[in-house]
C-alpha cells in the first residue's frame, strides 16, 4: 500500500512535468502490478505470520523463507520453521480468501469466491514434501508438526482433525503452538536443528525453484 502512494504521488509530479512519460509509467505499473500480483499476495501473507511469530518468547527460533533441496536435486522454499523445546513446527502459508474445500488425501482442493472457484495443489501434499525435505537434510528421526496457515478472510470447510497437519487460520495460530508444552527435543537435537536451518537460509536461489 504504502508503495502505491509513494507511486501515485511521483505518477503526479510526473503528470505536471511531462503527461506522456506519467502514461508510459503508468501503464508499466499496470503490468508489472498483474505480473506480481501473486507473488505480491504471498508476501503480504508471509509478512503477516512473521509478525505474529515475532510474539513468541525466546524458547523459540523462528526461521522464514528457508531454501532445501528435494529428493530431485530441485530447490524449494519453506515459508516457516519454528524449533522449540516442544516440538519443531514447519509451516506453509496461504493469502486466500474465500470459502476453502478439501480433503487430506486430495491432489486438489478448491477455492469459492462467491461464484467462482478454482483449484489448488493440496497445501498439506505441497507441506509434506517440505517436511521430507527438510527431515533429510537434519538427518534426525524428529517428530515434526506441519502446519497450513490461511489468511483469516477464509471460511475452512476442511476436516479440522486430520492425521498429517493442522489446518487453521492466523488467529489461531500462536494458540495452536502453545498447546505443546511436553519436551520433545533434547538440548543436541535443537543445536543440530538451529545449525540446519541457519545453513539452509544462506542458500542462494539459483534459477528457478519449485514450490
Amino acid at each position: 500500500i504504502f508503495g502505491v502512494i509513494i507511486f501515485s504521488v511521483f505518477l503526479l509530479m510526473l503528470l505536471f512535468v511531462n503527461g506522456y512519460l506519467a502514461l508510459v509509467a503508468a501503464f508499466c505499473f499496470i503490468l508489472l502490478s498483474k505480473w506480481n500480483f501473486k507473488k505480491l499476495k504471498g508476501f503480504v501473507g508471509e509478512w503477516r505470520v512473521r509478525r505474529l511469530l515475532a510474539t513468541l518468547s525466546n524458547q523459540y527460533a523462528v526461521y522464514h523463507n528457508v531454501y532445501v533441496r528435494r529428493a530431485d536435486g530441485k530447490l524449494t522454499q519453506v515459508d516457516h520453521v519454528i524449533v522449540s523445546p516442544y516440538q519443531v513446527f514447519v509451516l506453509e502459508t496461504k493469502n486466500y480468501a474465500g470459502t476453502i474445500y478439501g480433503e487430506e488425501s486430495d491432489t486438489y482442493w478448491t477455492q469459492a469466491l462467491g461464484q467462482k472457484e478454482r483449484l489448488f495443489y493440496n497445501p498439506i501434499l505441497q507441506n509434506t514434501g517440505h517436511v521430507k525435505a527438510l527431515l533429510h537434510e537434519v538427518r534426525l528421526m524428529s517428530e515434526v508438526q506441519s502446519v497450513v496457515v490461511f489468511s483469516d478472510r477464509t471460511r475452512l470447510r476442511v476436516n479440522p482433525y486430520m492425521e498429517t497437519a493442522k489446518v487453521l487460520r492466523n488467529r489461531d495460530l500462536l494458540a495452536y503452538i502453545g498447546r505443546f508444552k511436553r519436551k520433545r527435543l533434547s538440548a543436541a537435537e535443537m543445536r543440530d536443528w538451529n545449525m540446519m536451518l541457519q545453513s539452509l537460509q544462506k542458500v542462494k536461489r539459483c534459477g528457478r525453484f519449485k514450490m
